[in-house]
C-alpha cells in the first residue's frame, strides 16, 4: 500500500478506551485491489482461481502526543472501486464495537448460549426474541450515553 497514491482524507472518531479520551482524527485513506491465493487448507469447494480482494488503508496523519496511532488495513470482497466506496467501508467498521457491544447483551445480559431448548425450532423464536429485547436494551444504553436528557418515554411505550 505503500506505493499506493493517497486517495482522501477522512475524520475518524476514537472511542474512549482505558488510557485514551474520546477523539477525533484525521486521516488518509488509500484504496487497492488486490489477487490472493486461496487458503492451502480451505476444506470446502476446490478453489483454482485466484481471489480478489479489497485492501483499505487508514493511517492518522498526526496523533496528538502521547495518543496511539491510527493504522488500519481494512479486507473486503465487497467492491471498492472509488472513494466513496471506501468511505462506506471504513464507516462500517467504526461501527463494529456497537455490534460487539449488540452480541454481549445478548450473550452475557441473556445468557442465550446457557439455554437448553432441545429443538432448533424453539432456539430459533428464543434467539428471534431475545435479539429484539438485546437491541431495545443496547439502544437504551447508547441513548443514555449519548444523551441524558431524553426521556425513558420517547424510547419505550408505558406498557414497555
Amino acid at each position: 500500500m505503500g506505493k499506493q497514491r493517497l486517495r482522501g482524507k477522512i475524520r475518524v472518531e476514537v472511542q474512549k478506551n482505558k488510557n485514551e479520551p474520546k477523539r477525533e482524527a484525521k486521516c488518509s485513506i488509500k484504496f487497492k485491489k488486490i489477487d490472493v491465493l486461496p487458503p492451502r487448507n480451505y476444506k470446502g469447494k476446490k478453489l483454482t482461481k485466484l481471489l480478489q480482494v479489497y485492501v483499505i488503508q487508514v493511517v492518522e496523519d498526526k496523533p496528538p502526543k502521547g495518543f496511539s496511532k491510527i493504522e488500519w488495513m481494512l479486507y473486503t470482497n465487497i467492491p471498492v472501486n472509488c472513494y466513496n466506496d471506501a468511505i462506506e467501508k471504513v464507516k462500517w467498521y467504526c461501527l463494529r464495537w456497537r455490534i460487539e457491544v449488540y452480541f454481549k447483551v445478548i450473550k452475557s445480559g441473556f445468557h442465550v448460549e446457557k439455554c437448553r431448548l432441545e429443538t432448533a425450532d424453539r432456539l430459533i423464536r428464543y434467539s428471534a426474541v431475545i435479539s429484539i429485547v438485546a437491541w431495545r436494551v443496547f439502544w437504551l444504553t447508547l441513548v443514555a450515553r449519548t444523551d441524558q436528557k431524553t426521556p425513558v418515554s420517547a424510547i419505550l411505550s408505558d406498557d414497555e
